[in-house]
């Protein structure tokens, strides 16, 4: 459709306005508004974007992918009780799932609950050990949490899986740093 192209173009006005108009002649159109909500976060439009992803939730309430677009909309626009929720729901529906934990330890890190989010980095690792984002959010909690040693284990993990990631190698080397290992 002329939206998905305009979107794939950099054009997100003009997909906006498609998908708007998508939705006028078809309010009920599930893709056309889950392709508006998406457009209008990358837009930063966030309040609008959950309007819609509530209101697919109303009629699809089976589609984890809003839930979990939702909760992203959410955790965007600083609404991070909201988002810990629908993260949580997600858990709950799909247990197996590692996204769904990370995602709930980067909102809980947030928040300022370490613990929290230490045991859902933990969790999501118990679902997938090689999950490099798992890794270095583990060892950025740990770290926050006065842990240097146990930061460095996780934080080395994620270096060898996403080598070259500038984030995880500023962790690992305020880790080493807070051991006494490097000025």
């Amino acid at each position: 459709n002329f939206g998905v192209l305009c979107k794939k173009l950099n054009r997100l006005d003009v997909a906006i306005d498609a998908y708007r108009t998508a939705l006028a002649r078809d309010p009920a159109f599930i893709d056309g508004a889950y392709n508006l909500a998406n457009a209008l976060v990358q837009f930063g439009e966030t309040d609008e974007a959950i309007e819609l992803y509530r209101g697919i939730l109303v009629r699809a309430p089976e589609n984890s992918q809003a839930r979990a677009n939702l909760a992203a909309a959410y955790q965007k626009a600083g609404r991070l009780g909201d988002a810990a929720l629908e993260f949580e729901g997600l858990i709950d529906s799909e247990p197996d799932n590692a996204g769904h934990y990370n995602n709930l330890g980067v909102v809980l890190f947030g928040q300022g609950d370490f613990e929290g989010a230490i045991c859902r980095y933990e969790a999501a690792l118990q679902r997938n050990p090689q999950f490099h984002e798992a890794l270095g959010n583990l060892g950025l909690a740990l770290l926050d949490s006065g842990r240097s040693a146990e930061a460095e284990t996780y934080l080395q993990s994620a270096a060898v899986l996403a080598p070259g990631n500038p984030d995880v190698l500023s962790n690992l080397a305020t880790a080493y740093r807070q051991q006494g290992r490097i000025d």
